[in-house]
């Protein structure tokens, strides 16, 4: 691991303030991924059952929806749409990914859990086209771009840091440009010019920057949350890498046991993960928590 990521990881050994008893943190978000997680978190609601887990849902939903408010999201035609389309985007992501759990779990059927991980990654590039809209819409109608400051769990404001770690390590390992070329399975995109990286880079380094100050803002915690925080960005690097060699395997139009294998590491890479941020939550009492309900694969 690069000395930069050793550096971030030993920094976030610093940990939390509390609100009655819990811990937040605050991070700034643009208007349509806002939309976007509102609309995840309202599916969540309608298909739990289980007490607890509604409860964490609402609280996350609630406080999210206090944040559009404040936003004052003009409610246009282009936004209204975009908002459902958003709504029936994850909507058909949750019941793909739900029917490729089951038939990695099987181990039956593969020409079926190829066609459902190829429906899952298309339906995934769908959601930056409605969410940029948004964006550009509340540009355009407000003036402005301000961001939302969204409330997120102590695990996701990890997560967030160790992918902006990873991402500005591939960055200057030139990796990204590869990735960047095959992140869609509709449409190749053009590699990125030396003042496109130069921008990736300064924006995703912004964004760290502004994570490392949200976290700055909390209480010593236990060494263990530098080392369940280590493990996260590990595991995150894992999941780029099986994320690009699926969409290369797309574009080549090449569904072998190479993309199988890969398909099935991105479940299981995002099972690991969705268990290190719990235990982050659970270690500094996060106000927020995040539910997970699909089917966990062995």
């Amino acid at each position: 691991m690069k000395a930069e990521n050793l550096l971030i990881l030993s920094f976030l050994a610093c940990a939390t303030s509390h609100l009655n008893g819990y811990t937040v943190a605050r991070i700034a978000v643009s208007p349509g991924t806002l939309v976007d997680r509102i609309s995840i978190l309202e599916i969540k609601q309608e298909n739990m059952t289980d007490p607890d887990k509604k409860a964490n849902v609402h609280r996350e939903l609630e406080e999210l929806q206090e944040s559009l408010h404040k936003l004052r999201l003009p409610d246009d035609e282009i936004v209204q749409r975009c908002t459902q389309q958003l709504k029936e985007i994850n909507r058909r992501g949750w019941n793909a990914e739900i029917q490729r759990r089951q038939q990695a779990e099987l181990d039956k059927n593969i020409p079926k859990f190829i066609e459902l991980a190829q429906e899952v990654y298309s339906i995934n590039d769908e959601r930056p086209k409605a969410k940029t809209t948004i964006d550009n819409q509340y540009r355009e109608l407000m003036g402005t771009t301000t961001s939302a400051l969204a409330v997120v769990s102590i695990g996701d404001l990890v997560d967030r840091i160790s992918i902006a770690a990873n991402m500005l390590e591939a960055l200057a390992d030139d990796t990204f440009i590869d990735g960047h070329t095959v992140l869609t399975c509709t449409g190749e995109l053009p590699p990125l010019t030396p003042q496109e990286k130069a921008n990736h880079i300064t924006h995703v380094s912004q964004q760290l920057q502004e994570l490392l100050q949200e976290y700055e803002k909390l209480k010593p915690y236990h060494d263990s949350l530098k080392e369940l925080a280590t493990s996260l960005t590990t595991i995150n690097a894992a999941l780029w890498e099986s994320e690009v060699a699926t969409r290369q395997c797309a574009k080549r139009q090449q569904f072998d046991k190479h993309f199988i294998r890969h398909a099935h590491n991105i479940c299981q890479f995002n099972d690991e993960r969705a268990r290190l941020k719990r235990k982050i939550n659970d270690l500094t009492s996060s106000l927020i928590v995040e539910e997970k309900q699909l089917p966990t694969l062995p």
